[in-house]
């Protein structure tokens, strides 16, 4: 596993150093990018504090540091309505995203206020209306307990995005319990329903479709595509009386049968998990757009010159080794 992480920061530094040299020689082409965030932690101690699944591990001052990377060099924040009312083909923009709907997002609202940042949130509204812990959470939080390894959480965690929403909260229930669903540790707790329309309102935020309950859409029926989808956005509506206009694909999956039940929920602009700078004019390309995950672990400087950078080699290569290799292990879960 740290070998593997090793050659992952490597090929993402060397990817970042070719953009830098390619910019050198023939200048930044204009374009859109999206990136990615979960929960920002306050600070490293609480990233390996166990009690929260750390995801990209991202700290506060690691959050801010991004930022002031991106208007140093430039680039303009812009908001959803930004995007869908069209950007000048000529910019450098940059639109920032925050998939769940983690409350830690109130403790990094000044730092979206001091850079004048627009976010899209984007909920799953299942956690929001019962308050129960992301799936993430919960199995890292009861694994680490248990005395399972981060590989083996992880495992699980992996393992889960492939099942139907009825298997994933059988599987739940039956290895964790109830109690242990509806325990939201405060590091990693959702949004209330109240916190929801209070940001709502707030010049910066705009509120996303997630799913009702974070469930891969290509494994699901035309039923419960629609119901998933649907779900959400009556939900969002009810809580802050506006009804989203954006959706981010759970685990950044989609096909044409997802896309056109966005269509027909009056969704028009989605999020994926690909990597890359949206070229303008977006067009029809805003149900498709591109995004980067910022990684905790690699500095902000570094990960700001790869997303800017107009040609990948190294990381697209090992990412489809990694794929390859990982589609080829079977992880056994063990008794819990």
């Amino acid at each position: 596993m740290a070998i593997a992480q090793k050659m992952v920061n490597y090929a993402m530094r060397a990817d970042s150093g070719l953009g830098t040299l390619r910019r050198f020689l023939f200048g930044e082409k204009p374009g859109l990018l999206t990136v990615l965030f979960h929960n920002i932690f306050h600070d490293e101690s609480v990233v390996t504090s166990g009690l929260a699944y750390p995801q990209e591990g991202v700290t506060q001052a690691q959050f801010r540091t991004f930022l002031d990377c991106w208007q140093r060099a430039g680039y303009r924040f812009v908001s959803l309505g930004n995007i869908i009312a069209g950007l000048d083909e000529g910019g450098r923009y940059v639109h920032l995203t925050f998939d769940d709907g983690y409350s830690s997002i109130l403790d990094i609202l000044p730092i979206l206020e001091e850079y004048q940042a627009p976010a899209t949130l984007f909920v799953t509204s299942y956690n929001i209306e019962t308050g129960h812990a992301f799936r993430p959470d919960v199995v890292y939080r009861e694994g680490i307990a248990q005395g399972r390894t981060e590989s083996e959480t992880s495992a699980i965690i992996e393992s889960l995005k492939s099942k139907s929403s009825a298997k994933v909260q059988k599987f739940m229930l039956e290895r964790y319990g109830e109690a242990a669903l509806s325990n939201a540790d405060s590091l990693a707790r959702p949004l209330t329903a109240d916190e929801i329309a209070g940001l709502a309102t707030h010049p910066l935020i705009d509120i996303g479709n997630h799913t009702m309950n974070h469930i891969n859409l290509t494994e699901c029926s035309l039923e419960e595509k629609r119901s998933q989808i649907s779900g959400c956005q009556k939900a969002v509506e009810i809580i802050t009386g506006k009804t989203p206009v954006a959706i981010s694909y759970p685990y950044g999956n989609f096909n044409d049968e997802v896309l056109d039940v966005a269509r027909a929920e009056g969704l028009l602009l989605g999020i994926t998990c690909e990597e890359g700078k949206n070229r303008l004019p977006l067009n029809e390309n805003l149900l498709k757009l591109y995004r980067y995950d910022f990684l905790g672990e690699l500095q902000p400087s570094v990960q700001f010159e790869r997303f800017r950078s107009d040609v990948h080699l190294f990381w697209p290569a090992f990412k489809k080794l990694l794929l390859f290799l990982t589609t080829h292990i079977h992880f056994r879960f063990g008794k819990g």
